[in-house]
Order: C-alpha cells, then sequence, then structure tokens
C-alpha cells in the first residue's frame, strides 16, 4: 500500500468516526436540522408571514414552550399574539425577526435559549445571538419594549430523556441572561425560581413530561408576566 492510499484510509476511517459521533448527538443533531426545517417550523413560520398585527400588538416570542400556550386567552388581551414555534433556538428566532419588527409593536417577551443549550452550544455563542436580537428590534422597532423571560428549570425525574445539561447549568445561563439584561437595559423576568421544588427541579405540580407546562405552569407565568402587560 502507498503512502497516498494510505493517507487515504485514514481520513476514510476519521470520516466515519466522526459520522458516527454526530449520529450519537441527538440533541446536536436536532439544533441544526428539525428546529428550523422540519414541516411544522417552516408552516408555523408561513402562516406568521400572513398574518396582520399593528402597534398596538404584544408578541410572545420563543420556542415549544411559548407555542403552547393561548396567550391572548390567559391574559385576557386581544392585542396579544403568539409567536412562538416547537423547537426554536436564538438562531431561529434571529433568522424570522424581520417578522415580528415589521409591525413595529408595542411589546415583545422573548424566552428562548433552551433548545441551544440541549444542542451543547456555547454560552458565548447563545448570548451574542441575543445581542443581535435586541439591537435588531432596536434598530427596526426603536419604540419597542423588549422584556427578556429567563429559560424555565427541569424535572429529570418526569423527563426520561438523557440530557447533556443539569439545571445547575441553566440557572447559570439565566444569571448570565439577567447580566446581559442588565447591561442592555432591558426588562428581566425571572420565571426560574417561581416553577422550582424543594429539590430545585421543575415542579411536578406545573408539567407532566418535566420539561413542558401544564396549565398550573402558564398560571405561573401569567402571574409573574401580567404586571408587564399594561405597564
Amino acid at each position: 500500500m502507498t503512502a497516498i492510499n494510505k493517507i487515504l484510509v485514514i481520513i476514510n476511517i476519521c470520516i466515519f468516526v466522526f459520522l458516527i459521533y454526530i449520529s450519537s448527538k441527538d440533541n446536536l443533531v436536532s439544533y441544526f436540522r428539525p428546529s428550523i426545517t422540519s414541516s411544522y417550523y417552516l408552516e408555523r413560520q408561513t402562516l406568521f408571514d400572513k398574518l396582520s398585527s399593528s402597534k398596538n400588538t404584544i408578541y410572545f416570542l420563543g420556542d415549544s414552550l411559548t407555542d403552547d400556550c393561548e396567550w391572548n386567552e390567559l391574559l385576557s388581551n386581544n392585542n396579544i399574539k403568539n409567536r412562538g414555534i416547537n423547537g426554536d433556538s436564538t438562531q431561529g428566532v434571529l433568522n424570522r425577526l424581520n417578522q415580528i419588527t415589521l409591525s413595529k409593536p408595542q411589546k415583545i417577551f422573548i424566552m428562548i435559549g433552551i433548545n441551544d443549550l440541549l444542542g451543547n452550544i456555547e454560552t458565548n455563542i447563545i448570548l451574542d445571538n441575543y445581542q443581535k436580537i435586541i439591537k435588531t428590534i432596536r434598530i427596526d422597532s426603536p419604540k419597542t419594549k423588549i422584556y427578556i423571560e429567563s429559560i424555565l428549570p427541569i424535572n429529570f425525574e418526569l423527563d426520561k430523556t438523557k440530557r447533556p445539561i443539569t439545571n445547575q447549568d441553566i440557572s447559570d445561563f439565566n444569571n448570565k441572561l439577567k447580566d446581559f439584561s442588565d447591561n442592555s437595559n432591558i426588562f428581566y423576568i425571572d420565571l426560574y425560581s417561581k416553577f422550582l421544588d424543594s429539590s430545585n427541579q421543575l415542579d411536578k405540580q406545573y408539567t407532566i413530561d418535566g420539561i413542558h407546562l401544564n396549565g398550573n405552569g402558564y398560571l405561573i407565568w401569567k402571574n409573574e408576566v401580567s404586571k408587564y402587560i399594561n405597564k
């Protein structure tokens, strides 16, 4: 076997090993593919393109936790519109932000980032995306009030999926998110601490699967954000 053939064999082996590694990283793959190219994501995104809004609009922007709620009914306000998409990330929000800023909305409530963390995206990249999101909103819709909501904890006893993060990781990220919000003069809403049980997990009374919220959970969320709706 010539030296060139040996090199080619080594390269092929390295590629094979890399592909096996990537295929075992379900969360990493889901971050780059399903969240932004799934039929559900694209359906929601194209629907948002067709919906009207006004300067009185209040947007709730985020991933599945936002997507799953009927915000206008929960908060008894017809100006509120849901712009959550299951599986979304900070990059996904950044990519579709023009849909949000086009109408120069009154307020935007943002909860995003848990899928980034689950996808092993570095904190500095997530925060950089947040910075771009805020900068874009301020340039395209300077009168819009922005509210950043903390990421929620997970109940790992109920959630049977093997996750690459802990609640301490989420808490640490929220602390950095708060610092970012303070330094950017953005309203920061601490939801994380409101959902914790005595074991520092997402309280079982607020969830069924350990990640998403039930009706009681959304009532807690409602209590925390309602004070800002008419502010």
